[in-house]
């Protein structure tokens, strides 16, 4: 409502208390500090505690009220992610009734009318004997009498394997949309056909194309942070932080034999760096201090990113040290601040 939240833990009940209802501001950031200061007095003094601001960050789309709520694209084959629970629930039902074939039971007509002396009628006992054929602890054994050769009770079987391959087959078609709704490429949760998820290359490729819809959510987190930057840039942060995620890349793995013989720009495009060009190197080896003051945010978890590496002994001194010489134009000395030897450690 107009330029604040409004939350209550029963938004929409009927027994909804309206004295518990509390009122969030939107976050501003022409808001000064002394005007926030005086919103956060204001909200202990009123509920006894600090309730902040609330920045709310969605894509906005087309139709009644998704100007103001978040719908996302899955919702539009909701019955799919519905179906797939279903299936689960089925399953567990086989499970529990210990996958026992389904059958048909024809009998004449059972009196419920006349109670013997326990207070039961024919009806009542033959009710109990299905209850026992049911259930998790059921008896495998069903046992049904006849009063007459004519009204003897016959049992039809219904073929539970052919049930359980057209539930396997709607589980796999169902999982197949629900990825598709998801955005997951389906090889990432292994409905795959044969042979394909133990193919590395075929992973790869298909976490690069999954990475393209993430890139899209990590932008909108990004914008997120951006906006609120000149708050946290009062506590300290500087003011040209950079808040791009970076990617993961699970599936690439380097011998260091095949790293020492990469050229700069192989290293470049295996591990995403930004190398500066010869000449930016030179220029910058007068000026060592100025090094780690020009760096992005990114080069800076480039850096990270290779120390990381050295620690856990994937790269050796010597590559490290050429890559971040290289890479990022450091002296010797700055490299050897960078990384430091197992024998230093100890010493």
């Amino acid at each position: 409502k107009g330029d604040h939240f409004e939350y209550n833990p029963l938004m929409g009940e009927l027994g909804k208390i309206e004295s518990e209802t509390r009122f969030y501001p939107e976050y501003d950031p022409e808001r000064s500090p002394r005007e926030r200061m005086e919103l956060i007095a204001n909200q202990v003094a009123k509920h006894g505690e600090q309730l902040g601001e609330i920045l709310y960050v969605f894509k906005k789309g087309m139709g009644r009220y998704y100007d103001i709520y978040p719908v996302p694209r899955y919702y539009a084959a909701i019955e799919d992610l519905i179906s797939d629970g279903k299936i689960s629930r089925l399953d567990l039902r086989n499970i529990t009734q210990g996958f026992r074939t389904p059958v048909i039971i024809s009998t004449g007509p059972i009196d419920d009318k006349h109670k013997d002396e326990e207070g039961n009628t024919a009806q009542d006992y033959f009710d109990e004997a299905l209850e026992d054929f049911s259930g998790e602890n059921a008896s495998p054994i069903l046992h049904l009498k006849g009063n007459t050769e004519e009204f003897k009770p016959t049992i039809t079987t219904i073929d539970i394997a052919e049930i359980m391959d057209q539930t396997d087959l709607s589980s796999q078609r169902i999982a197949k949309r629900v990825a598709r709704v998801m955005e997951v490429p389906d090889v990432l949760i292994g409905m795959s056909k044969e042979g394909q998820l133990g193919n590395l290359q075929e992973v790869k490729n298909q976490m690069a194309l999954f990475a393209l819809t993430i890139y899209q959510r990590q932008d909108m987190i990004k914008q997120a942070f951006d906006q609120i930057k000149p708050i946290l840039s009062l506590e300290g942060l500087p003011i040209n932080a950079d808040f791009t995620i970076s990617t993961l890349k699970p599936f690439d793995y380097v011998p260091d034999a095949v790293i020492a013989n990469l050229t700069t720009e192989e290293q470049k495009e295996l591990f995403e760096l930004e190398f500066k060009n010869a000449q930016s190197v030179a220029a910058i080896e007068g000026q060592t201090n100025s090094t780690l003051a020009n760096l992005t945010g990114r080069q800076l978890q480039g850096i990270q990113r290779l120390v990381r590496k050295y620690n856990k002994e994937e790269l050796t001194y010597e590559q490290a040290a050429q890559m971040l010489s290289s890479g990022f134009g450091m002296s010797e000395e700055e490299v050897h601040v960078w990384l430091i030897t197992k024998e230093e450690e100890e010493i």
